[in-house]
């Protein structure tokens, strides 16, 4: 079986990933976006969680929901990739391995901190290198990963009903018949640093892009709590992160 190969990004591919034909999927920039559509997309998860997405992570939600809808659409088996990841033959015949072998619906490829040992956190051993994962430890992240159609369609019901972190597979696996494979084929790189130190950044107050905006207009009539918190975030000049997404990849 073939699979095809998606790669969130707009700087040019490699050899390798023309020869196969990846698919390009250009990243969307979380400040980019307007404060309407902004508070849009992140209040359904702060009203019933209280928890506020960072236009970094909303724009990484939205690079990989494009990607979700590409793959439905053409239905074909797909790695996602993004764009500190550079695909070569050896690690995409890996993949391939896996998912011909054995019945992976969805693979988690990349791991952090790996250097060919093996960590508790990855999973359930079921093969060489191959594990059932725990989505609450080890699988975070989105830097490579493989779907069929089906996930990809379940992915996107996913985050219509409400806009989550990209890796928000806890959640999403515990709603869903999926069962969550993993393998660490692909090492995030080094340079990226350490996911959860990525997030507190993009939390960061006062960097070189900041953003002043009253919510009042945009959130006239809304709830006192809701409107309260973006008042609290905006008018404190969160910063909007430079990145198209915490790219944990």
């Amino acid at each position: 079986m073939r699979i095809d190969v998606y790669k969130i990004t707009d700087e040019a591919l490699n050899t390798y990933e023309t020869d196969v034909g990846t698919t390009k999927v250009p990243p969307i920039w979380g400040n980019a976006l307007t404060a309407e559509d902004y508070s849009r997309l992140i209040h359904p998860r702060y009203e019933r969680l209280g928890d506020v997405l960072t236009p970094a992570e909303v724009g990484c939600t939205l690079s990989h929901l494009h990607a979700y809808r590409l793959i439905a659409a053409r239905g074909k088996p797909s790695l996602i990739l993004e764009e500190d990841i550079e695909l070569n033959k050896i690690s995409l015949e890996a993949v391939t391995s896996y998912v011909n072998f054995w019945p992976v619906d969805f693979l988690q490829a990349g791991a952090y901190g790996w250097s060919g040992g093996i960590r508790r956190d990855y999973g359930r051993p079921v093969a060489l290198g191959l594990f059932v994962g725990y989505p609450r430890i080890g699988m975070r992240g989105t830097f490579a990963y493989f779907i069929r159609p089906r996930v990809a369609e379940q992915l996107l019901k996913f985050h219509d009903e409400e806009l989550r972190r990209a890796d928000q597979w806890d959640e999403f696996f515990h709603a869903r018949d999926v069962v969550p494979y993993l393998a660490p084929i692909f090492l995030h790189p080094p340079e990226r640093g350490n996911l959860d130190v990525q997030r507190r950044e993009q939390r960061t107050l006062s960097t070189p892009q900041l953003a002043s905006i009253s919510f009042n207009r945009i959130l006239s009539g809304s709830r006192g709590t809701m409107a309260s918190v973006f008042r609290r975030i905006f008018n404190r000049r969160i910063r909007l992160s430079d990145h198209t997404a915490i790219v944990e990849r």
